[in-house]
């Protein structure tokens, strides 16, 4: 028989007339041309698909080409119609086609391609199945017989699967190819004669050789398929050791010895159930598992009254019913230990046919508690991690803290799961008087007795001081010390509680407690991370505004003594073309005396005025000591500053210039 091919091309293609003859030609039989996957896979049938990516879509060439896998015995392959650039070419082989073919076609190219995708499906059709089988090429008849109509054996192994080399022992392929056609052993030149002529039956019983001297009684049977001419030019050969049966080394009794010792070893746990859910028999797995001591305990009884109760009895029923309408199912789910306690499963229910043959459930269940932690630590930490970045471009954002620290202890409650968040204000700081949050149901209170144990309770104050957290998991174990503060704490059914502090050069200007009612708390690593970023953002937010704070004063300060220098001053702006040049030198400020002498000499609007408009040798200096970084000390003009005046000038920062204006009689004492 010759391979069937199923093409799915774009309407607009135009290889749409030109491609299915040249199929045809290199040997191939088309099965049909649709437009769509979806029509291709109702109305067709075929060994090996043809998808053309126009019609898909670059995303789409995994999930198309596994739907089309599914239906095609040999595969499926891509036909690069538009673009086929290399990136597509390696996206369509890493989605599983086993032909790229581009346009121009010829009978050449996909010929070629075409047959290394069907050997590959050939192959992969064999290597999946249990029998031992084996493919073999078959010459024409031309080719197949001399003048004389002797045989000429041009037989060639293509290739074997795993039960085939090993039922002869060996992989080596012409060791293989003599034991298959040396001797007139499995195929002998009858045997080709009558199978091109097609007289030979589907299968004989005939003795054979393996690599290692074995001799046994097989059954061999072949089919044909190809694109040759019929009956095709492979043979597929298969080969069934007859000895196991007449030898009884494979007989029912130890058969079920085996599969016994496979159930039992079995590293899943696995309980067998009849179509009611009575337990008919379970593994070591499933008692280690579970908890139960011996089989007797399950037995007879329903396991999901044994490992299922409630809503997740119900579920366990429910999974059973589908399982018996022929269904495969698989979920993540809770089942309960023999203790009570419960444990994260994964599962999964099949039919299967038991010797009574009836329908049974098949149930395998296996432990994924670590996988499910890691997830929850996982998520956990994502959610931490956002919440931080909220917060922090809350700070950015935001000119007053205080909203940004409310904000802060809701995220910070509901995160931790607690009972209410709060910010005890120790010291005068940037926060405010932020408000408290409380979960839903839980009553307002003040911070006074908060307030009053972070203050009082020597232990939690030397911790706090240090920049160290208060974690107390079961506060009333802590509070039977005695303290007055602690008991203030009690009084308030204060179960777990934690406290970060915000700590700016060694003094605690604040706490963020965390508090939970009537309750015990177990603070895991991910609530503590966030409770020290909290800490640590608003540590630093205090350290930069204090640092503000104290660069507004020297600022102040400085400006004030510049305003009331009893000379006057000025401070100039130096441009300056990227070529080179003169600077541009602008006035740009001037205290109280520097604008009295300019306005006595006529310069009523000074501001941003050039130098060099006002006094061109006075510029050129000034440009002078703002190239050299020094200072310079010259006399004015007389006109238009009327003569006597010396100037002081020196360079304060890159492009800035400042000088003083003195009388010829006060330069000593400059």
């Amino acid at each position: 028989m010759r391979e069937t091919i199923l093409l799915v091309l774009h309407p607009g293609s135009d290889c749409g007339d030109t491609l299915p003859e040249v199929h045809r030609s290199c040997g191939f039989r088309v099965g049909g041309v649709f437009h769509s996957v979806e029509e291709a896979k109702e109305k067709g049938r075929a060994d090996y698909a043809l998808v053309d990516t126009a019609v898909v879509g670059s995303s789409l060439f995994s999930p198309v080409l596994s739907s089309l896998a599914a239906e095609c015995p040999l595969g499926a392959g891509c036909i690069l119609s538009r673009d086929a650039r290399p990136e597509n070419s390696r996206t369509a082989a890493g989605a599983g086609a086993t032909a790229l073919l581009s346009p121009p076609f010829d009978d050449i190219q996909v010929r070629r391609a075409l047959d290394i995708a069907i050997a590959t499906g050939y192959s992969r059709l064999l290597n999946a199945n249990p029998l031992p089988l084996a493919q073999i090429d078959l010459p024409d008849a031309a080719s197949a017989f001399g003048n004389d109509e002797t045989p000429c054996l041009t037989l060639s192994l293509v290739c074997a699967n795993r039960p085939f080399t090993n039922l002869f022992g060996t992989d080596d392929r012409e060791l293989l190819q003599k034991l298959l056609f040396g001797n007139d052993n499995v195929l002998s030149a009858g045997d080709l004669c009558a199978l091109i002529s097609g007289a030979c039956p589907p299968e004989r019983e005939r003795d054979v050789h393996t690599a290692v001297g074995r001799v046994f009684p097989a059954r061999i049977g072949w089919s044909f398929a190809g694109r040759g001419e019929p009956p095709g030019d492979t043979i597929l050969l298969s080969i069934t050791d007859l000895s196991r049966g007449r030898s009884g080394e494979t007989s029912f009794e130890s058969k079920c010895r085996h599969y016994e010792t496979l159930f039992n070893a079995a590293p899943l746990g696995i309980a067998l159930l009849d179509s009611s859910g009575t337990v008919l028999d379970v593994n070591d797995a499933f008692l280690r598992l579970f908890g139960f001591p011996s089989p007797a305990e399950l037995c007879g009884k329903f396991l999901r009254e044994k490992i299922a109760g409630g809503p997740v009895g119900l579920q366990s029923l429910a999974l059973e019913q589908l399982v018996l309408q022929g269904k495969r199912v698989s979920v993540d789910t809770k089942r309960k230990r023999r203790d009570g306690t419960e444990i994260d499963v994964a599962l999964v229910h099949a039919p299967v046919r038991l010797p009574s043959g009836a329908t049974g459930i098949y149930c395998a269940y296996w432990d994924i508690t670590d996988r499910k932690e890691n997830e929850n630590r996982l998520r956990r930490q994502l959610r931490r991690e956002k919440l931080s970045s909220q917060i922090a471009l809350s700070v950015m954002l935001s000119s007053y803290l205080e909203p940004v620290v409310t904000e802060a202890l809701q995220h910070a409650g509901l995160f931790s799961d607690c009972d209410r968040a709060c910010f005890v204000s120790l010291e005068a700081g940037p926060f405010g008087d932020p408000a408290a949050w409380t979960r839903r149901g839980i009553p307002d209170v003040e911070d006074d007795g908060n307030a009053h144990a972070l203050r009082h309770e020597g232990w939690m104050w030397n911790r706090l001081r240090m920049d160290r957290f208060v974690v107390l998991e079961d506060l009333g174990v802590v509070a039977e010390r005695g303290s007055m503060a602690m008991e203030r704490l009690r009084e308030r059914k204060i179960g777990g509680f934690f406290a970060a502090p915000v700590v700016l050069r060694g003094t605690v200007l604040g706490v963020f407690v965390l508090e939970c009612i009537d309750r015990k708390k177990t603070w895991d690593s991910e609530e503590i991370g966030f409770m020290r970023f909290l800490s640590d953002l608003f540590s630093g937010m205090a350290e930069r505004n204090l640092s503000k704070s104290a660069l507004s004063e020297v600022r102040n300060r400085y400006h004030s003594v510049f305003m009331e220098f009893p000379f006057p001053f000025f401070l100039c702006s130096v441009h300056r073309e990227r070529r080179g040049g003169a600077g541009d030198i602008r006035l740009s400020e001037w205290n109280g005396q520097g604008g009295k002498f300019l306005l006595e000499r006529g310069f009523s609007d000074p501001a941003g005025r050039a130098v060099r408009e006002m006094d061109p040798t006075l510029a050129e200096a000034l440009d002078h000591v703002a190239e050299s970084g020094g200072s310079a000390v010259l006399p004015l003009r007389s006109d238009p500053w009327g003569g006597g005046f010396f100037v002081g000038a020196f360079s304060h920062r890159k492009g800035a210039v400042a000088f003083v204006v003195f009388c010829s009689g006060e330069s000593i004492s400059m």
